[in-house]
């Protein structure tokens, strides 16, 4: 894919040095096959034209490209925009039992890993998808798939916990309740 776009620009760039010279040469060409005698008088005001229409004629292939990319990224950004704010199967309205309550979280139970432990992870990834065969053939690991409660987690001192012997950190049974309009900073380690 990535020769296929530096051939493509490369030849663009050939057309956009050479056509110009192209056109010149071809138009001075068919002035002399069709009998006329070039002078400077008819060469010197016809080079000046092409010299003037030479950056224009340059910018349109990237005017083009220009304008395809725009159109693309309007593209996504109006599919971004138009997207759901967010996926309401995990949250509940109450609006009608608390009107002046923004955020309610009760027995919220959150967790996260140290940046690490996703490198690790990225790292296993890589090294299972380097010993795949190669001539081929496909091969498929199976594991069970581990509901949260069911995942091996111990817990350990304060709010952080160890999975397979490095920390996790979470937050258990957390209970808390704002109100719309509340200046609200939550502060920790």
């Amino acid at each position: 894919m990535t020769r296929k776009i530096v051939r493509n620009h490369l030849l663009r760039i050939f057309v956009n040095w050479v056509g110009p010279m192209m056109i010149t040469v071809s138009v001075f060409t068919t002035y002399i096959l069709l009998g006329n005698t070039l002078t400077a008088e008819i060469a010197f005001p016809i080079v000046s034209v092409f010299l003037m229409l030479q950056f224009p004629l340059r910018a349109i292939p990237q005017q083009i490209n220009n304008m395809i990319e725009t159109f693309v990224g309007i593209n996504r950004i109006q599919k971004f925009l138009l997207e759901d704010e967010v996926d309401m199967k995990y949250i509940k309205r109450n609006d009608i039992f608390n009107p002046d309550v923004a955020i309610k979280i009760e027995n919220g139970n959150f967790y996260w890993v140290e940046p690490d432990q996703l490198k690790d992870k990225k790292k296993e990834k890589k090294q299972k998808s380097a010993k795949r065969p190669q001539n081929g053939e496909v091969v498929l690991e199976m594991a069970p798939l581990r509901r949260p409660s069911e995942q091996s987690i111990v817990s350990s001192e304060g709010s952080s916990i160890v999975e397979e012997g490095k920390p996790v950190y979470t937050l258990k049974n957390i209970n808390m309740q704002i109100k719309k309009g509340a200046f609200v900073a939550i502060i920790g380690e």
